[in-house]
């Protein structure tokens, strides 16, 4: 092969080469939204735990009960680029649904962070086949939006490692059954293939409200 027909053939194998190669975000939040998505179960913690734990949910005492989780992305431009709707149910996939919420992921200034929403009404989302049409229409205005303050910011620990706090301080609601002030505070931490999760609710005078779960955290295991 002559050099004036070697050089067209490298430069179309490095053409070659660059499509082959897959783009990395470097976007630190659809890094942290895309990581997050999947199914999850506590099982193993369940299995592990302590026999003088009790496994219903409790005002008060030491509790953890099982949990099966469902993490999916979808596309609302409404809520931003990077969207996560999640549910959770007990103590199965087939149980009573626990939780949903939204929770949208975020880069500010080159740092992860993540709003949530939840809904007074989940009738939309009773059907899973239904979710994406449900979620692709909503609207962020007719759920409910919680305060700037109750913005979590995430950091991170290592390689696809990431702790996310929201602090009591400045996260301030009003309950919506009991009509009193809450401070919110939670700790998430998320990487490859568990997710570990702890909330608590202050009420004004600094009692406790509830602490879910009643001992530690909830620890998810990727299915």
């Amino acid at each position: 092969m002559t050099m004036r027909m070697l050089l067209p053939a490298l430069a179309a194998m490095a053409l070659l080469g660059c499509a082959r190669t897959p783009a990395v975000s470097t976007d630190p939040a659809a890094a942290l939204g895309a990581q997050l998505l999947g199914t999850y179960s506590n099982a193993q913690q369940m299995q592990a735990l302590a026999a003088d734990v009790s496994r219903t949910p409790a005002r008060s005492g030491a509790w953890v009960d099982a949990q099966h989780a469902r993490f999916v992305a979808f596309e609302n431009p409404r809520f931003g680029a990077h969207p996560v709707f999640f549910e959770w149910r007990s103590p199965d996939p087939q149980g009573p649904v626990t939780r949903r919420r939204i929770w949208v992921f975020e880069s500010v200034a080159g740092r992860p962070q993540m709003r949530f929403f939840s809904f007074a009404d989940e009738s939309a989302f009773a059907d899973q086949s239904a979710w994406q049409d449900a979620l692709r229409g909503l609207d962020p205005a007719a759920i409910v939006n919680y305060p700037a303050g109750c913005t979590v910011a995430f950091e991170a620990l290592s390689a696809q490692r990431w702790r996310g706090r929201l602090n009591a301080q400045t996260c301030k609601i009003t309950a919506q059954r009991s009509g009193k002030e809450l401070a919110l505070g939670a700790t998430i931490e998320i990487d490859a293939n568990s997710m570990r999760y702890q909330e608590q609710g202050l009420y004004a005078d600094g009692s406790v409200a509830f602490t879910v779960p009643g001992v530690g955290s909830y620890e998810f295991v990727r299915l």
